[in-house]
């Protein structure tokens, strides 16, 4: 139970940070899944931490953001 825990709160963390530099570049989830080849729904997922995205999902999603992957990974 307590791995759960964590590895939801890590989730939400990344699906934030996917929320904020969407956003910051102006982009909506469906225009970020049209752009990455991702469903937006799938982006939507990500954002409210239902979903864990795969490592090779979370590159494009870094490489279309113009960020470092492991931007994902800093805890705050």
């Amino acid at each position: 139970m307590w791995y759960c825990f964590l590895e939801g709160s890590l989730l939400m963390e990344i699906g934030d940070k996917i929320r904020s530099f969407h956003e910051l570049r102006g982009l909506t989830q469906d225009q970020l899944g049209k752009l990455l080849g991702i469903i937006g729904g799938t982006i939507r997922k990500y954002e409210l931490g239902i979903r864990n995205p795969k490592q090779d999902q979370l590159i494009k999603i870094a490489n279309g953001l113009g960020i470092g992957v492991s931007v994902f990974y800093k805890r705050e």
